[in-house]
């Protein structure tokens, strides 16, 4: 089985979102715990899923999960999120360096 970490940043990015969405339902939020954590596990195992993000960084994918865009990268044969934020949210290059 592959493995995938979280940066500081993405894991800052997924409390954020959880802690948002535990204010109107705590059950939503564990949900969709349960959800990311599956497909953080599926973009380990299958590092192409998603779409290519390349214009905010070179190899960067993007997957949603609901209404949340992940972002990650297979770095070393190992699947590195990098972001986990709501997919409304304008991002830039600069979420990156």
């Amino acid at each position: 089985m592959s493995r995938f970490r979280l940066t500081d940043a993405a894991a800052d990015d997924l409390e954020s979102v959880l802690d948002y969405y535990w204010q109107y339902s705590p059950e939503y939020s564990k949900m969709l715990r349960r959800e990311l954590r599956t497909r953080f596990r599926l973009v380990a195992n299958y590092p192409k899923l998603g779409n290519p993000a390349d214009e905010l960084a070179p190899g960067i994918r993007k997957i949603s999960v609901r209404d949340i865009a992940v972002y990650f990268r297979d770095e070393r044969g190992v699947t590195v999120i990098h972001h986990v934020l709501h997919g409304a949210r304008d991002i830039d290059a600069s979420f990156f360096e």
